[in-house]
């Protein structure tokens, strides 16, 4: 079970980290991801 939500977390950061809303980067709106 811990894998699959690994696997999920590393298919998800690099999407936020690269997609905006409001002239942001998504993952700049979340805190102490990583």
């Amino acid at each position: 079970m811990i894998g699959i939500a690994q696997g999920c977390l590393d298919r998800t950061i690099p999407y936020l980290k690269e997609r905006k809303q409001f002239g942001r980067h998504i993952f700049d709106f979340q805190v102490g991801l990583e």
